[in-house]
């Protein structure tokens, strides 16, 4: 009979591998310190190794869906954060705008759309009013640049601005000297005196939350089946035998991480056939395990 291979080769690198190697070399040194002859201890080890299987195996699924969704999140910050590049280069290619601006729609208001999308997609309230926003500010960019006199700048988009920087953690006094800054280059601008210009407040430092990383799970799946393999580095002959459990069970566990290892009855599928005899001489085995 051949037994499934491994996917590949484990070292304990995560704390869920380590975990499970570390219950296989318990249940390996219970079964050598306790076997007396007695096949009884093979079947209440057995059982014992089942239900901490399953215990495992459920932790492990859990952690999968937990990557899953990390990696959802990362597909999807990373959509928003293009369309919100992309929005902002369809906006300001081929225009000469103010450095007050220019550093409006690069920081706070780029900042402002990407996570409007992440919450509400591009048919929410927060990302279409975000984009008439900077097509209304756009507009009187142009009005101030053709010198249009006596206009009030930006009053219809006050309350728009004032949200966008406090999404950057600017309030109160701190947004309206930042909006003043807006105004008063936009009036410079059409007074054609661009030494009147002024720059935006400094900004605090603002970023997107990153998904933290996930350990990969101890748990590799055989192909074509459900079957759980753990694997261990490949020790000496006589110590692979040591570290292999002393039956064959439905669990199905195997503890060499050599590919060509299938086991030779009646030894365990642990022990690989090319050591059959290093095995026999390290560790007491039953006359059967049929």
């Amino acid at each position: 009979m051949r037994w499934p291979r491994p996917a590949k080769a484990t070292r304990g690198e995560s704390a869920a591998e380590r975990t499970l190697l570390a219950k296989v070399e318990e249940i390996i040194q219970r079964l050598v310190a306790e076997f007396n002859e007695n096949l009884t201890i093979f079947m209440t080890l057995e059982e014992e190794f089942r239900d901490f299987l399953d215990q495992h195996r459920r932790r492990v699924e859990i952690t999968e869906r937990r990557a899953a969704e990390i990696q959802r999140g990362q597909e999807r910050l990373e959509l928003a954060r293009n369309r919100a590049e992309f929005e902002l280069a369809a906006r300001s290619e081929g225009r000469q705008l103010p450095q007050a601006v220019a550093e409006f729609l690069g920081n706070p208001w780029q900042h402002h759309i990407t996570p409007a999308l992440l919450r509400e997609g591009e048919v929410g309230d927060g990302f279409t009013e975000s984009l008439e926003l900077a097509d209304g500010i756009l507009e009187e960019v142009a009005e101030a640049q053709r010198h249009i006199v006596g206009k009030l700048w930006l009053q219809n988009w006050q309350p728009g601005l004032r949200k966008v920087f406090a999404s950057v953690g600017l309030h109160g006094d701190a947004a309206e000297a930042a909006i003043g800054a807006l105004h008063d280059t936009l009036q410079a601008v059409a007074d054609a005196r661009p030494e009147m210009e002024r720059p935006l407040p400094e900004l605090p430092a603002v970023a997107l939350p990153q998904p933290a990383p996930v350990e990969r799970n101890a748990i590799e799946i055989v192909a074509g089946t459900d079957t759980p393999v753990s694997t261990m580095p490949t020790p000496s002959a006589s110590a692979r035998c040591r570290s292999a459990p002393g039956w064959i069970s439905s669990t199905r566990m195997v503890a060499c991480s050599r590919a060509s290892c299938r086991g030779s009855a009646p030894f365990p599928r642990g022990c690989c056939s090319s050591t059959a005899a290093a095995c026999a001489s390290a560790s007491p085995r039953p006359r059967s395990l049929r």
